[in-house]
Protein backbone atom coordinates (compact mmCIF):
# COMPACT_ATOMS: atom_id res chain seq x y z
CA UNK A 1 0.00 0.00 0.00
CA UNK A 2 1.12 3.53 -0.88
CA UNK A 3 2.28 5.36 2.30
CA UNK A 4 -0.49 8.01 3.42
CA UNK A 5 1.00 11.79 3.63
CA UNK A 6 -1.33 14.30 5.40
CA UNK A 7 -1.41 17.67 3.07
CA UNK A 8 -1.58 21.09 3.81
CA UNK A 9 -1.74 24.00 1.71
CA UNK A 10 0.95 26.15 0.38
CA UNK A 11 -0.12 29.02 2.46
CA UNK A 12 -0.15 27.38 5.78
CA UNK A 13 2.98 25.53 4.74
CA UNK A 14 4.76 28.98 4.59
CA UNK A 15 3.98 30.15 7.69
CA UNK A 16 7.08 28.27 9.32
CA UNK A 17 9.21 31.34 7.48
CA UNK A 18 10.44 33.75 9.61
CA UNK A 19 12.16 36.89 9.05
CA UNK A 20 15.70 36.51 8.58
CA UNK A 21 15.35 33.51 6.86
CA UNK A 22 17.15 31.60 4.35
CA UNK A 23 15.46 29.69 1.70
CA UNK A 24 16.70 27.13 -0.98
CA UNK A 25 14.88 26.66 -3.61
CA UNK A 26 14.50 23.38 -5.77
CA UNK A 27 16.26 24.45 -9.33
CA UNK A 28 14.67 24.06 -12.89
CA UNK A 29 11.35 22.84 -13.83
CA UNK A 30 11.19 21.91 -10.17
CA UNK A 31 10.95 25.13 -8.56
CA UNK A 32 8.01 24.69 -6.05
CA UNK A 33 5.41 27.83 -7.93
CA UNK A 34 2.54 27.52 -5.50
CA UNK A 35 5.16 27.62 -2.37
CA UNK A 36 6.91 31.18 -4.20
CA UNK A 37 3.81 32.68 -4.54
CA UNK A 38 2.42 32.05 -0.98
CA UNK A 39 5.89 33.46 0.48
CA UNK A 40 5.77 36.43 -1.25
CA UNK A 41 1.94 36.84 -0.59
CA UNK A 42 3.43 37.08 3.19
CA UNK A 43 6.19 39.39 1.90
CA UNK A 44 3.68 41.82 0.63
CA UNK A 45 1.59 41.77 3.65
CA UNK A 46 4.28 43.42 5.68
CA UNK A 47 4.63 39.99 7.87
CA UNK A 48 8.46 39.26 6.54
CA UNK A 49 12.08 40.82 6.23
CA UNK A 50 15.37 40.25 5.33
CA UNK A 51 14.70 36.49 4.06
CA UNK A 52 17.63 35.01 2.09
CA UNK A 53 16.33 33.07 -1.03
CA UNK A 54 18.99 30.81 -2.22
CA UNK A 55 19.02 28.66 -5.62
CA UNK A 56 20.84 27.74 -9.11
CA UNK A 57 18.85 28.33 -12.44
CA UNK A 58 15.42 27.93 -11.97
CA UNK A 59 12.12 27.94 -14.61
CA UNK A 60 9.39 30.60 -14.34
CA UNK A 61 8.45 33.54 -12.67
CA UNK A 62 11.06 34.92 -9.60
CA UNK A 63 8.68 37.37 -7.88
CA UNK A 64 11.10 37.46 -4.93
CA UNK A 65 13.31 39.26 -6.86
CA UNK A 66 11.07 42.27 -7.78
CA UNK A 67 13.01 45.54 -6.54
CA UNK A 68 9.58 45.96 -4.62
CA UNK A 69 10.60 43.39 -2.65
CA UNK A 70 13.80 45.44 -1.14
CA UNK A 71 13.93 44.55 2.64
CA UNK A 72 11.88 41.83 2.56
CA UNK A 73 13.23 39.00 0.09
CA UNK A 74 17.20 38.90 -0.42
CA UNK A 75 17.99 36.48 -3.69
CA UNK A 76 22.04 35.77 -2.99
CA UNK A 77 22.03 32.88 -6.10
CA UNK A 78 24.16 30.16 -7.08
CA UNK A 79 23.31 30.59 -10.43
CA UNK A 80 22.08 33.80 -12.65
CA UNK A 81 19.42 32.30 -15.13
CA UNK A 82 17.10 34.57 -17.50
CA UNK A 83 14.65 35.20 -15.16
CA UNK A 84 16.72 37.22 -12.74
CA UNK A 85 19.76 38.56 -15.03
CA UNK A 86 18.49 41.89 -14.63
CA UNK A 87 17.66 42.69 -11.18
CA UNK A 88 21.20 41.00 -10.46
CA UNK A 89 22.85 43.32 -13.02
CA UNK A 90 20.78 45.85 -11.18
CA UNK A 91 21.66 45.34 -8.15
CA UNK A 92 18.48 44.50 -6.60
CA UNK A 93 20.20 40.90 -6.26
CA UNK A 94 23.50 39.04 -5.63
CA UNK A 95 25.41 35.71 -6.84
CA UNK A 96 27.79 34.15 -5.22
CA UNK A 97 30.28 32.51 -7.66
CA UNK A 98 30.45 28.77 -7.17
CA UNK A 99 31.53 25.68 -8.74
CA UNK A 100 28.05 23.44 -9.04
CA UNK A 101 30.20 20.58 -7.57
CA UNK A 102 30.62 22.50 -4.55
CA UNK A 103 27.13 24.09 -4.23
CA UNK A 104 26.16 21.16 -2.12
CA UNK A 105 29.28 21.69 0.40
CA UNK A 106 27.87 24.91 1.11
CA UNK A 107 25.19 24.00 2.77
CA UNK A 108 26.73 21.00 4.74
CA UNK A 109 29.58 23.20 6.09
CA UNK A 110 27.42 25.64 7.53
CA UNK A 111 28.81 28.68 5.09
CA UNK A 112 25.20 29.23 3.99
CA UNK A 113 22.22 28.56 6.50
CA UNK A 114 19.39 26.60 5.61
CA UNK A 115 16.05 26.87 7.45
CA UNK A 116 13.22 26.24 5.34
CA UNK A 117 14.07 24.10 2.18
CA UNK A 118 11.04 24.44 -0.35
CA UNK A 119 11.16 21.72 -2.96
CA UNK A 120 8.87 19.79 -5.24
CA UNK A 121 8.70 16.18 -5.78
CA UNK A 122 6.95 13.03 -7.09
CA UNK A 123 4.66 10.68 -5.51
CA UNK A 124 5.24 8.77 -3.12
CA UNK A 125 6.11 4.81 -3.80
CA UNK A 126 4.67 2.38 -1.21
CA UNK A 127 7.89 2.51 0.71
CA UNK A 128 7.54 6.26 1.38
CA UNK A 129 10.06 7.48 -1.37
CA UNK A 130 9.71 10.20 -3.46
CA UNK A 131 11.79 11.73 -6.00
CA UNK A 132 13.75 15.11 -6.46
CA UNK A 133 13.16 14.78 -10.00
CA UNK A 134 14.92 17.47 -12.16
CA UNK A 135 16.66 19.05 -9.34
CA UNK A 136 19.44 16.87 -6.70
CA UNK A 137 21.97 19.46 -7.16
CA UNK A 138 22.33 21.41 -4.08
CA UNK A 139 18.90 20.56 -2.92
CA UNK A 140 19.69 17.26 -1.68
CA UNK A 141 22.23 18.62 1.11
CA UNK A 142 19.28 21.68 2.03
CA UNK A 143 16.69 18.74 2.70
CA UNK A 144 19.96 17.55 4.75
CA UNK A 145 20.52 20.23 6.83
CA UNK A 146 17.38 22.52 6.44
CA UNK A 147 15.39 23.33 9.20
CA UNK A 148 11.76 22.64 7.96
CA UNK A 149 11.13 20.96 3.98
CA UNK A 150 8.06 21.96 2.74
CA UNK A 151 7.51 19.79 -0.33
CA UNK A 152 5.05 20.16 -3.38
CA UNK A 153 4.06 16.98 -4.76
CA UNK A 154 3.38 16.64 -8.47
CA UNK A 155 2.51 13.78 -10.23
CA UNK A 156 4.26 15.01 -13.29
CA UNK A 157 7.57 15.05 -11.78
CA UNK A 158 9.79 12.36 -13.25
CA UNK A 159 11.13 9.86 -10.64
CA UNK A 160 15.22 10.01 -10.70
CA UNK A 161 16.86 7.38 -8.54
CA UNK A 162 19.88 7.09 -6.60
CA UNK A 163 20.35 10.34 -4.89
CA UNK A 164 17.47 11.53 -5.95
CA UNK A 165 15.07 9.05 -3.68
CA UNK A 166 14.60 10.48 -0.18
CA UNK A 167 12.26 9.41 2.36
CA UNK A 168 8.63 11.41 2.89
CA UNK A 169 9.97 11.11 6.77
CA UNK A 170 12.58 13.75 5.81
CA UNK A 171 9.52 16.28 4.72
CA UNK A 172 8.07 18.56 7.27
CA UNK A 173 4.59 19.78 4.53
CA UNK A 174 3.66 18.36 1.64
CA UNK A 175 1.28 20.51 -0.26
CA UNK A 176 -0.27 18.89 -3.60
CA UNK A 177 0.07 21.22 -6.88
CA UNK A 178 -0.55 18.89 -9.88
CA UNK A 179 0.22 21.21 -13.31
CA UNK A 180 -1.76 18.53 -15.85
CA UNK A 181 -1.92 21.30 -18.57
CA UNK A 182 2.10 21.57 -18.97
CA UNK A 183 1.77 19.07 -22.36
CA UNK A 184 -1.09 20.91 -23.58
CA UNK A 185 0.86 24.74 -22.73
CA UNK A 186 4.08 23.41 -24.53
CA UNK A 187 1.90 22.93 -27.47
CA UNK A 188 0.00 25.95 -27.75
CA UNK A 189 3.21 27.62 -27.17
CA UNK A 190 4.85 26.09 -29.76
CA UNK A 191 2.17 27.08 -32.96
CA UNK A 192 2.29 30.19 -31.70
CA UNK A 193 5.66 30.22 -31.81
CA UNK A 194 5.62 28.72 -35.17
CA UNK A 195 2.90 31.58 -37.12
CA UNK A 196 5.00 34.39 -35.55
CA UNK A 197 7.99 32.74 -37.31
CA UNK A 198 6.64 31.89 -40.57
CA UNK A 199 7.49 34.42 -43.63
CA UNK A 200 4.85 34.86 -45.62
CA UNK A 201 3.16 38.56 -46.79
CA UNK A 202 1.70 38.33 -43.20
CA UNK A 203 4.88 38.06 -41.55
CA UNK A 204 5.19 42.06 -40.80
CA UNK A 205 1.66 42.41 -39.66
CA UNK A 206 1.44 39.56 -36.68
CA UNK A 207 4.75 41.09 -35.40
CA UNK A 208 3.27 44.68 -35.22
CA UNK A 209 0.05 42.98 -33.11
CA UNK A 210 2.90 41.89 -30.83
CA UNK A 211 4.22 44.56 -30.77
CA UNK A 212 1.78 46.93 -30.34
CA UNK A 213 1.09 45.50 -26.91
CA UNK A 214 2.99 47.20 -23.84
CA UNK A 215 3.29 44.30 -22.01
CA UNK A 216 6.04 42.95 -25.00
CA UNK A 217 8.19 46.07 -24.76
CA UNK A 218 10.64 44.83 -21.72
CA UNK A 219 11.41 41.96 -24.41
CA UNK A 220 11.89 43.86 -26.92
CA UNK A 221 16.07 43.37 -27.79
CA UNK A 222 17.36 45.62 -30.96
CA UNK A 223 20.43 43.30 -31.35
CA UNK A 224 18.80 40.26 -32.09
CA UNK A 225 16.83 39.05 -35.46
CA UNK A 226 12.91 40.07 -34.87
CA UNK A 227 14.18 42.33 -31.43
CA UNK A 228 13.05 38.91 -29.58
CA UNK A 229 15.70 36.12 -27.73
CA UNK A 230 13.89 33.19 -28.55
CA UNK A 231 15.96 30.84 -26.80
CA UNK A 232 16.56 32.76 -23.57
CA UNK A 233 13.05 35.29 -23.40
CA UNK A 234 10.67 33.27 -24.86
CA UNK A 235 10.19 30.71 -21.94
CA UNK A 236 9.42 33.57 -19.86
CA UNK A 237 6.97 35.08 -21.93
CA UNK A 238 4.56 31.63 -22.29
CA UNK A 239 2.09 32.37 -20.11
CA UNK A 240 1.75 36.10 -21.33
CA UNK A 241 1.60 34.51 -25.17
CA UNK A 242 -0.99 32.41 -24.09
CA UNK A 243 -3.05 35.33 -22.18
CA UNK A 244 -2.54 37.73 -24.47
CA UNK A 245 -3.00 35.58 -28.08
CA UNK A 246 -6.68 35.83 -28.55
CA UNK A 247 -6.50 39.98 -28.68
CA UNK A 248 -4.10 39.81 -31.02
CA UNK A 249 -5.10 37.34 -33.60
CA UNK A 250 -8.82 36.65 -33.50
CA UNK A 251 -11.96 39.19 -33.01
CA UNK A 252 -12.86 38.36 -29.70
CA UNK A 253 -12.55 40.23 -26.79
CA UNK A 254 -9.83 37.80 -25.81
CA UNK A 255 -9.82 36.10 -22.67
CA UNK A 256 -9.24 36.41 -18.78
CA UNK A 257 -7.13 33.37 -17.85
CA UNK A 258 -5.14 30.41 -19.46
CA UNK A 259 -7.74 27.93 -19.14
CA UNK A 260 -9.83 29.78 -21.49
CA UNK A 261 -6.87 30.42 -24.10
CA UNK A 262 -6.58 26.45 -23.99
CA UNK A 263 -10.27 26.03 -24.46
CA UNK A 264 -10.55 28.13 -27.44
CA UNK A 265 -7.11 26.51 -28.88
CA UNK A 266 -8.76 23.54 -28.76
CA UNK A 267 -11.82 24.35 -30.10
CA UNK A 268 -10.15 26.29 -33.34
CA UNK A 269 -8.50 29.07 -32.11
CA UNK A 270 -5.17 27.38 -33.84
CA UNK A 271 -6.74 27.59 -36.89
CA UNK A 272 -8.43 31.61 -36.96
CA UNK A 273 -4.70 31.72 -36.06
CA UNK A 274 -3.32 30.16 -38.99
CA UNK A 275 -4.45 32.32 -41.50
Amino acid sequence: MTTQIKFTTAEEAVKVIKSGDHIHLSSVASAPQCLINAMCARGEAGELKDVHVHHLHTEGPAPYADPKFEGVFQLDSFFVGGNVRKVTQSGYADYIPIFLSETQRLYRCGAVPCNVAMIQVSTPDKHGFVSLGTSVDATLAAVETADYVLAVVNKHVPRAFGQAMIHSSKIDYFVQDDDGAGDLRGKLVDSIQRCLERRDAAYQTRWDKVWASALCQKYRRPESEDYWLWRERFLMLRFLICRQSPRWFSEGDGCESERIVLERWRDGFGAALAH
